[in-house]
């Protein structure tokens, strides 16, 4: 019986796990300014509102004590209020509507450790949709993409962009 070397099963193996390993990243001239990489992302829908997050794992053993213990970032979140909608497969939302109540449908917001970029301008252009009505536990694909008003703040007039797969919580 002819030996066959190790590693070829043992490449295909850890080629499989450290695709969660590989940091994916949004798109669009908003990178130029941040770093927008992120291991995972989830949706989350309460409170009349979708919530994307995409996140990173991070590192907490070097971080000081005020750092929190939660061990990652949330490297971007774009909120959706449904005003009254269900995410349904294919329904696109307008994130740059006027809500009745004011303000826009959508928002855009990140907390990443050590970096004072927590919110972002107005949504001049702005889309959010999923392809598979979100059933918890489920994985759904979707995409959105913002391009931002332009104006004084650093990240005016810039586009970040996503197709996603995210865990639906």
């Amino acid at each position: 019986m002819e030996s066959v070397p190790m590693r070829a099963f043992a490449t295909p193996a850890l080629a499989f796990l450290c695709a969660s390993c590989n940091p994916q990243s949004l798109q669009g001239s908003l990178t130029v300014l941040l770093n927008l990489e992120y291991q995972s992302a989830d949706l989350s829908i309460a409170n009349n509102q979708a919530a994307l997050r995409f996140l990173d794992p991070r590192d907490i053993s070097n971080a000081p004590p005020d750092a929190g213990a939660a061990g990652q970032d949330v490297v971007l979140k774009v909120i959706t209020n449904l005003n009254g909608q269900t995410v349904t497969a294919n329904h696109v939302f307008d994130l740059s509507a006027t809500l009745p109540t004011g303000g826009q449908v959508g928002s855009l917001s990140r907390n990443v450790y050590n970096d004072p970029v927590t919110s972002f301008p107005p949504i001049r252009v702005g889309q959010f949709v999923v392809h598979q009505t979100p059933t918890s536990g489920s994985t759904v694909g979707g995409y959105f993409s913002v391009t931002f008003q332009d104006g004084i703040d650093p990240a005016c007039g810039r586009t970040v962009y996503a197709d996603f797969k995210a865990k639906v919580l």
